[in-house]
Order: structure tokens, then sequence, then C-alpha cells
């Protein structure tokens, strides 16, 4: 895997695929609605009334897109993956679901796993599959504004290819505390949460909704199957770990700043109900 022309250049034997790394070049599609519905895969999204958002803007996130067995879409946005891990254990469902009709944005490394385990899939659809990147993991130099950072973050960038997010506090696209984060615009590359769905909100953010409904974000039953998994082939989650001090945290952050700007964020898993600060529940 290589960097070139603003792509993640995969080559195998005489085949090359270019995938389109998402800079401050890249014109991100426009979007007619101003609401949008994020689903995560928590078995609580079960109660949810889904054939109600049939007519609905809506991003899947790992395993959620197994819902277009049961359900119809019309408005689907987009198709996200950042962690390897939701590849390793379940590539069969992004190849059983995905059929190129609306973009998937996948991180580096999931790219790197779907090229050792199915990489005719990357050739399929390498002209709807885009690269996201972590903000404090910039895929090269020129796709993170260096001139934002402090000389102590220049300096970590250049050497390490890595910055601290510390070191982007007066960066104009993103708003950071401490350890935690919120992106302003994607393209400049999105603050990690500890949950794919937290890249979801700054990528709705990013493409202009006004108004933003999550399903699926259980979070405290980490323990419990996805919807679309049983006790047998669950994958293992990191999430109670990194609930308390990462993930419940950032949700929050974004919510607070993305509310600042009009943005409103609803919460619609019984589960997690209690855990937001400024994320308010709403019942089906």
């Amino acid at each position: 895997m290589v960097v070139a022309n603003h792509s993640l250049i995969f080559t195998r034997s005489t085949q090359t695929i270019a995938l389109r790394i998402v800079n401050p070049a890249f014109v991100l599609p426009k979007v007619s609605d101003t609401t949008v519905h994020i689903l995560a895969s928590g078995p609580s999204i079960q109660t949810n009334a889904i054939d109600l958002l049939g007519c609905e803007s809506v991003i899947f996130v790992n395993g959620s897109i197994s819902l277009t067995e049961h359900y119809k879409f019309d408005k689907i946005v987009a198709y996200i993956i950042t962690d390897p891990r939701f590849i390793k254990h379940n590539c069969s469902i992004p190849l059983q679901y995905y059929r190129g009709d609306y973009p998937l944005y996948i991180s580096a490394l999931v790219a790197e796993q779907l090229w050792q385990d199915a990489p005719d899939f990357l050739v399929q659809y390498a002209d709807h599959i885009y690269i996201i990147y972590p903000v404090d993991r910039p895929i090269d130099d020129s796709l993170i504004a260096l001139q934002q950072t402090s000389l102590l973050g220049k300096i970590a960038v250049t050497l390490n290819k890595r910055t601290r997010l510390k070191h982007l506090k007066h960066s104009p696209y993103h708003s950071i505390n401490k350890k935690i984060g919120v992106s302003w615009d994607i393209r400049y590359g999105f603050v990690e949460g500890g949950t794919v769905a937290l890249v979801a909100l700054q990528l709705a953010y990013s493409l202009g909704f006004q108004m933003i409904h999550l399903y699926g974000i259980d979070l405290i039953n980490s323990q419990q199957p996805r919807f679309y998994e049983n006790q047998d082939n669950a994958a293992p989650t990191k999430l109670d770990k990194a609930i308390t001090h990462r993930i419940v945290p950032s949700f929050d952050w974004v919510a607070h700043n993305y509310q600042q700007k009009g943005v409103q964020i609803y919460n619609h898993s019984p589960i997690s109900k209690d855990l937001f600060t400024f994320i308010p529940y709403r019942a089906d």
C-alpha cells in the first residue's frame, strides 16, 4: 500500500486500484434533506420503528447495513467502517449487503484488512470507496493543516507522522478538549472517540445535516451480541473499558459543539438514555 495523488494505492500482480482519500480538495456530496438517521448495531435497534425510515436519509455503520435485508431504504447517504476488527470478524456482512449504490467510507486500516481478506471487493467497488482518517494519524503530511498546530505539534507530525490532539487546539477545523474532540469538516480528519458512530456523527455534520438521530447506541450492554450476531459468533468489544472516560464524554462534546452551531442530536436507545448530558432521549 502506498499513497500517491491523494489516493491509497493497492497492487497485486498486474492489477492496481486507487482509493480516493477524503482530503481538503475532496468535494463532499450534496444532501437534500436536513435530517439524517445514523443506524448503529446495538440490540435496542430491534425495538425502534425502523420501517418508518424508508424515505428518510440514513447512514449505516459496521453491521447495521444488514438491516437492508429486512427493510427498504430509499435514501442511503453512506456506509462507514473504521475498525479493521469488524472486517476480521464480520467480513461477510459488507460482502453480502454492499452493492456500490452509495459511498463507503473506510479507514486505511480497514482498506488494508479488506485487501487481505476480500481484495475482489475493493476492486469491484473502488470507485465508490473513500478513505477517511483520524486527525491524529494523517495518511500523509499534506492532509493536515500543520500551520494550525503548535511548534511541538509540527515536530511530532514531521518526525513521527502523528500528532497529539492537544497540538490541534487552535485548528479551525476541530474543537479539542484534552483527549477528546470533534471535527467541523471531516475532510481535515475525524476525531476518534472509541466507536464508529462518532465518526458517523462527524460525517453527518460535514455533509450539512441539521438534525441527527442515533439508533442502536446502547453502550452499557456491550456484552450483549449486536443485533446481527448471536452468542456463538459475537465479535469481541472494547467498549466497557472506554465508556466512562472516552466514549460518553466524546458524544457529549460532539453534541455540545454541534448544538452551538444549531445542529440537534437525539438518542433513540432506551438502554443509554441516561448516559448523556447533551443528547436528549427521544422515544419513537
